[in-house]
């Protein structure tokens, strides 16, 4: 330190401090001395560089900077020289559909004229999946943005296309020892250009530009082919397939797809080789229009038995047995023959049947004197003609039979019919002296009988004279005496 101080040559009155004064002065002179060193490193930044702040984490020292709001994006650095002023770093944030914070700066650059202004990053972002700003090709204008916002707080640009969140930038001057703060805004102004057409099985890309130099791209969906109607290219037929095609009226691709083969028109069987008992035919048929054969097999033909040759006669209680060959192939088969019927003697009466009861009989196998049985079903009644009391309109009748084996009687009641009504009406004229009636009668039409009558009297009409004589009788009219 004291050689230090000899090289400085520090005034006089500086050697007569006691040591402790000088070591606080020395070490304070160098802490200035590693300030100037940094101040300088930070002001020889590289001018361009990556950034990356997916999770809010930066590559560059984060205590250069104020963070507005959650940075979860990556970001892409420029720098623009400023006329008389150090580099100013501009970072564009970019993240999909979310307004991305910005970095600012606190670092100060002095200009030539003396004036502080700090370095700061703009936010400049295409809100929508897929978007991506580009920067790096537009210095002059950043630079141009750059000198704007020194000389006035607020700057609009006017929208053609689309607009995104407002840049923000922080300035500080000084002079005479205050400090004065003013903030300039940038909104966004992106003009559409198609860049890349979409056709049918690529897809295309739209490019929005801003006057600061930002940008970025939007995907143009394929379009998908326009196809026309399928139109047949090779008829199928019925030994081969068929073919389709369609072509896009846009892009002339062309597409194919296979049709079904056709049914065979096929024609009759016909006996290629003939069945017998032992072996199976074979038929055979073709296609009209392909010649293709098909065959089929034909089921073998029973044989052609000769007489039985019997072994083993059969009993009215025991199967028999024997044998029979093919007249046309020889082959000899074992025959099972049935068991004959029994021999029955006379039926014997048990219980014999009655008119309404059911009776039983037996008998018995002469051969093998197995025994039989059965119900004799109820006889039914023998019954005689009926004798009919016939019924009237107003009494029931009734008929009569008797069963001519057992006996018994079997009565029934023949329901009375009732009157059949039918209404008349009968007039007696009433004269001049006597009096008249009409009556209403009811009669029946089966018995004849008056069921009832309703008369009303009709009054005598009196004599009407004219010229002494009555008009209606002819009656003399009477004189006084």
């Amino acid at each position: 330190m004291k050689k230090f101080l000899k090289k400085i040559k520090l005034p006089l009155f500086f050697t007569t401090l006691s040591g402790t004064t000088k070591l606080i002065i020395g070490m304070a002179a160098g802490i200035l001395v590693v300030m100037g060193i940094a101040f300088a490193l930070a002001k020889s930044i590289p001018s361009s560089k990556q950034t990356n702040l997916a999770s809010g984490e930066a590559s560059f020292d984060q205590s250069e900077y104020v963070l507005q709001g959650e940075v979860q994006t990556e970001t892409v650095t420029k720098t623009a020289k400023r006329a008389g002023a150090g580099n100013v770093k501009i970072v564009e944030l970019v993240k999909p559909e979310y307004t991305a914070p910005a970095y600012i700066s606190t670092t100060k650059t002095t200009a030539s004229s003396g004036t502080e202004i700090p370095d700061y990053m703009p936010s400049a972002q295409k809100q929508g999946s897929g978007t991506t700003v580009d920067t790096s090709s537009k210095s002059s204008s950043s630079s141009s943005s750059s000198k704007s916002s020194s000389s006035s707080s607020t700057s609009t640009a006017s929208t053609t296309a689309s607009t995104t969140p407002t840049t923000t930038r922080q300035t500080t001057s000084t002079s005479s020892g205050s400090s004065t703060n003013s903030t300039a805004s940038h909104t966004h102004s992106y003009s559409k250009e198609t860049t890349k057409k979409a056709t049918c099985t690529t897809a295309g890309q739209y490019t929005f530009r801003c006057s600061c130099g930002a940008t970025y791209t939007e995907e143009i969906p394929k379009l998908g082919h326009t196809w026309s109607k399928w139109t047949t290219s090779k008829e199928a037929t019925c030994a081969a397939k068929g073919k389709e095609k369609r072509t896009c009226s846009v892009c002339n691709e062309e597409e194919t797809r296979e049709t079904d083969k056709l049914a065979h028109t096929w024609g009759e069987y016909e006996v290629t080789t003939a069945a017998t008992c032992t072996k199976e035919g074979v038929k055979t048929r073709t296609c009209s229009v392909c010649k293709e054969k098909q065959t089929a097999s034909i089921a073998k033909i029973d044989h052609t038995w000769g007489d039985v040759d019997v072994l083993v006669e059969p009993t009215c209680y025991s199967e028999g047995s024997g044998t029979h060959t093919c007249t046309v192939c020889g082959t000899t088969e074992n025959v099972v023959l049935e068991m004959v019927s029994h021999t029955w003697d006379g039926w014997i009466i048990d219980d014999p049947a009655t008119c309404e009861e059911a009776g039983y009989r037996h008998h018995f196998c002469k051969v093998c004197n197995k025994e039989a049985g059965e119900e004799i079903e109820a006889l039914g009644h023998d019954w005689s003609n009926w004798i009919t009391q016939a019924a009237t309109c107003t009494a029931d009748g009734y008929r009569t039979r008797n069963c001519e084996r057992c006996g018994i009687v079997q009565n029934e009641v023949l329901p009375m019919f009732g009157h059949d009504e039918e209404t008349t009406e009968e007039t007696v004229s009433a004269t001049c002296t006597t009096e008249g009636s009409h009556d209403t009668i009811i009669r029946c039409t089966i018995c004849g009988t008056e069921i009832s009558r309703t008369t009303t009297v009709l009054p005598a009409l009196g004599h009407t004279y004219v010229n002494g004589t009555c008009i209606r009788c002819g009656a003399e009219e009477p004189t006084d005496p």
